[in-house]
């Protein structure tokens, strides 16, 4: 897929200020021609915000903490967007957005993730003398109707002969 725009534009939701004068920083990710929009669960006032920059003005504190986070969250949108691209797939503002957010498309249960290090586990070169040592029993919950998925551990005694 070719990537002709990709913009993030971060701006005020000028409807949403609540009692205290605080109003909501809002985000909007364009690529090519699909549009995402997300919130950045940040609030400013009104006054500090530079809506030609995208940043509060000032250097108080609330200005320089809001800009540093915005700076991090524009950094996490660019890496999600590199990510998608290296995939060399299609995609749309709504995937860079779930993908940095951590949408479920990227998240991954802890079976998963556990038969992952299992793989990786198992790939080195050490694996065999430990796995003779230190077998490993899965046991299901398909098995076993009442266990949830475990991993038992346990030393086999081998006589030094």
């Amino acid at each position: 897929m070719k990537i002709e725009k990709f913009k993030v534009l971060i701006y005020l939701k000028r409807s949403g200020t609540d009692k205290n004068g605080k109003t909501p920083i809002m985000g909007r990710i364009t690529v090519n021609r699909s549009v995402a929009q997300f919130s950045c669960k940040l609030n400013c006032s009104e006054k500090l915000w530079n809506p030609r920059e995208s940043r509060l003005n000032g250097k108080s504190k609330e200005a320089v903490e809001t800009n540093a986070k915005i700076d991090r969250l524009l950094v996490s949108i660019h890496k999600a967007f590199d990510t998608l691209v290296e995939r060399k797939t299609d995609f749309d503002a709504v995937s860079v957005k779930n993908l940095f957010q951590g949408g479920m498309d990227s998240r991954m249960t802890l079976l998963k993730l556990f038969d992952r290090h299992i793989e990786e586990v198992k790939s080195l070169s050490v694996w065999n003398i430990h796995y003779e040592r230190y077998p490993i029993i899965f046991i299901r919950g398909n098995d076993l109707p009442n266990l949830y998925p475990a991993v038992i551990r346990f030393p086999i005694l081998l006589s030094d002969n």
